[in-house]
């Protein structure tokens, strides 16, 4: 059975696994082959190597000329969102999976994700806990979850139905942190009353790199503020339904900045901002964030940040 979208032929039942990777060459064929392995075999898997200046388009050619599933299109160096994007342009399944080059996933990965895809289910989450598992919601509360942190931001970990990816991947380039969390907001927004469901499914391996993006990552308050600034576009300003939720992402913000020592310009107008809401509203929220509100001076803030977490961490060890 074929349907018609976005002009091109679907696939029922196909699976396009989009792996953008960039200068991959040391773990690039792990990864294939882990996908390749996959018990579920109507795949396509689309590689877009994004400008790597080392041997990864030649060990991905190999890996098609072992493995017609493989298409590997070299791109001058975009980011991954871009990549991402070439690759969703390119794909013909009626689902859609990302695989990061530098993690693999274990042979029952792409079946179970499918498996858990009911006729009504856009989106599905895997998760660890078998309490997790089996809850169904619509695009809001994906959304609303995204932004306090209780879903991965990664597009990893996750099976798309391909129309809901519908400007997703629209994002700027300037945004090269948390560009995951702003496709999945976009998607939770396309969803709308539709399902999304978690599936418990622990056989997606995420691989710590410390050479990646995430690592070298420098907390600036320009940064913070302009992603601030795209996820309240995405959402909606003014938005009643998810104005906790706003807010308390931007003071997750502004703690992360405080917490790395960044500079902020106007350290105690932004506080106050963040102070009078929580006072007007008497949020629930943890003691960390509540001493964030009450000390004007950032480095105080930070030393109570820091002690926090050290008794945090001591009392988690014991």
């Amino acid at each position: 059975m074929e349907s018609y979208i976005n002009n091109k032929s679907i696939r029922s039942g196909l699976v396009s696994i989009i792996v953008p990777v960039y200068n991959g060459e040391n773990h690039i064929k792990r990864c294939l082959d882990s996908i390749c392995q996959q018990t579920y075999k109507t795949l396509e898997v689309i590689v877009i190597d994004d400008g790597s200046t080392d041997s990864t388009y030649s060990v991905c050619e190999n890996g098609s000329s072992i493995d017609n599933r493989i298409k590997v299109i070299h791109q001058s160096n975009k980011g991954v969102t871009a990549a991402r994007k070439a690759g969703l342009d390119m794909a013909l399944g009626e689902f859609v999976m990302f695989v990061d080059a530098d993690d693999y996933c274990l042979p029952d990965y792409v079946e179970t994700m499918v498996l858990s895809m009911d006729t009504n289910v856009q989106l599905s989450c895997a998760v660890p806990s078998v309490n997790e598992a089996d809850a169904f919601f619509q695009g809001n509360t994906f959304v609303r979850e995204l932004l306090m942190n209780r879903i991965l931001w990664g597009m990893h970990h996750k099976i798309y139905r391909k129309d809901v990816l519908a400007r997703a991947l629209d994002i700027e380039r300037v945004f090269n942190i948390a560009e995951d969390l702003l496709a999945n907001l976009v998607v939770g927004k396309n969803v709308g009353h539709k399902l999304i469901r978690k599936v418990q499914c622990m056989s997606y391996v995420y691989v710590d790199n410390p050479g990646s993006v995430t690592h070298k990552r420098l907390f600036s308050y320009e940064y913070e503020n302009k992603l601030i600034n795209k996820v309240v576009s995405i959402v909606g300003e003014g938005v009643e339904e998810f104005r906790f939720e706003l807010w308390y992402f931007k003071l997750r913000c502004m703690r992360g900045l405080v917490c790395h020592k960044a500079i902020i310009p106007n350290y105690e107008c932004l506080i106050a901002d963040l102070r009078r809401e929580w006072e007007g509203r008497r949020y629930e929220i943890g003691v960390g964030d509540k001493c964030l509100l009450i000390f004007r001076n950032q480095w105080i803030a930070y030393i109570t940040l820091n002690i926090i977490d050290m008794v945090h961490d001591i009392f988690r060890l014991h």
